[in-house]
């Protein structure tokens, strides 16, 4: 990860309740599905983070007018007639369209086979062959617009859609991520981070490192710790992108998945701790065996999480994840055997019957 080592230790201390955007929301969502945001020019002409104008940009790159449009531009952002909204885009130059005579390639590549076959037969030529041998058939003459359907007079992003993307790239990744992270929490975040390594050029990756971090010491402190678990298993996940994977992180998982231990402080029931035959998640069963197993060992020993309470032993869980890693059978009343039951009167967690 490099630089994220930096990122927690420079961050100036502020509690979450001191975090304000500031940056204003630009879209005043209700999040009730009988009303709409009907004036879509604000919507287009906003200059400022928005993730409608930046989500749709993305994802509208290449598509016509007869696109079908995802229902949660309905349901998440209130938007009614979307296709309305595609319009208004082409309207104000974001999306332009594209010369179907100068890029005929791209779009008979867009069109299904049995459409390409339909064109040939018009054309007089063969319809025998796979798709690209169907499109290089039709590369030999010449088509023109009138020849292909509307549904494939596709827009194009302009230089101004193109430059408000690279401006607001982390709108899509945000929309796209499963961190959680609302848009003022990372507007929030990446000051703090620009103000403090005095550049304006923090990556998107940076930025989301440096709110797991602070959601680790929250979690903790609060005990919620279902909640601790899920983040590093984000915080592990986003070393993999970073094509660095942190084994410590994947062992943490480990650790509280068999400790019990939810959010709340409370400890789970033993007979729900199971996936099947195995008190692994499959997920993460697959991702143990990329590992060798003597690094995973000395990765899991080196765990450093304080519980209220835990199931097993250091030595009893490094055995089921061996048990695991050469995908030996989990015997269930054995473990039940072996396993710590918690005491319902204890003090220090709460019991889930």
């Amino acid at each position: 990860m490099g630089l994220f080592k930096k990122i927690f230790s420079k961050i100036t201390g502020k509690k979450n309740s001191d975090i304000k955007a500031e940056v204003p929301n630009t879209l005043n969502f209700s999040y009730d599905n009988t009303e709409y945001t009907e004036d879509y020019k604000s919507i287009v002409l906003d200059e400022e983070p928005n993730v409608v104008k930046a989500i749709f940009l993305h994802n509208y790159n290449n598509k016509s007018l007869e696109s079908n449009y995802p229902r949660y531009y309905q349901y998440e952002y209130n938007i009614k007639d979307t296709k309305k909204l595609h319009q208004e885009f082409i309207n104000k130059g974001f999306l332009i369209e594209l010369d179907i005579e100068k890029n005929i390639q791209t779009v008979l590549n867009m069109m299904t086979i049995a459409e390409l076959k339909e064109l040939l037969k018009t054309k007089g030529l063969k319809v025998s062959g796979k798709k690209v041998d169907l499109v290089e058939r039709l590369l030999t003459i010449n088509i023109s617009k009138n020849e292909i359907h509307p549904k494939y007079y596709v827009y194009t992003i302009s230089e101004k859609a193109i430059n408000y993307l690279e401006k607001y790239d982390f709108l899509y990744k945000l929309h796209q991520s499963t961190y959680g992270i609302e848009l003022e929490e990372y507007i929030h975040n990446k000051n703090e981070l620009e103000k403090a390594w005095k550049t304006n050029k923090v990556k998107f990756n940076d930025v989301v490192w440096a709110i797991l971090n602070k959601r680790t010491l929250k979690y903790n402190f609060s005990k919620d710790y279902g909640s601790l678990r899920n983040n590093f298993f984000n915080m592990y996940e986003l070393t993999k992108n970073e094509k660095k994977p942190n084994l410590q992180l994947l062992c943490n998982v480990l650790y509280i998945d068999f400790s019990g231990m939810g959010n709340d402080n409370t400890v789970h029931n033993f007979d729900t701790m199971f996936y099947k035959n195995s008190p692994i998640a499959p997920y993460l069963s697959n991702e143990l065996k990329k590992y060798k197993l003597d690094d995973l060992i000395k990765a899991f020993k080196n765990v450093q999480i304080n519980l209220p309470f835990m199931y097993f032993n250091l030595n009893q869980m490094v055995n089921i994840i061996i048990d695991d890693y050469n995908d030996s059978i989990h015997n269930f009343e054995k473990l039940n055997g072996i396993a710590n039951k918690p005491n319902e009167k204890a003090k220090t967690y709460k019991y889930i019957l």
